[in-house]
């Protein structure tokens, strides 16, 4: 179970329960990584969670479904990120051809 601190939006978190070692694994752990970013692909606040990790410096682990390795984070990766997550939630758009008018 995860600790929270004074952040408000970490008990509505969807990683509350899991074990925090998910989200902090190294950089060739492709399935831990992927694991831990599934969590975050449904979580309520992994906005508020990247954020947080922008505004506390973080520098290691998964954060609001991203992977941060030691390099500095950027909203400009979460962008993508965000992009990518939403796009595999959302359904691929069939093409029905000319609509009539």
């Amino acid at each position: 179970m995860i600790e929270f601190g004074n952040e408000p939006w970490m008990a509505r978190s969807a990683c509350r329960d899991e074990d925090p070692d998910l989200f902090y694994p190294n950089a060739s752990s492709e399935d831990r990584i992927a694991a831990a970013k599934a969590v975050c692909a449904s979580c309520p606040v992994a906005n508020e969670c990247f954020d947080y990790a922008l505004r506390t410096h973080q520098r290691f682990g998964v954060w609001g479904g991203v992977f941060v390795d030691g390099q500095p984070i950027s909203r400009r990766k979460r962008a993508r990120q965000a992009a990518a997550m939403l796009a595999a939630r959302l359904p691929v758009p069939r093409d029905e051809g000319p609509q009539a008018l």
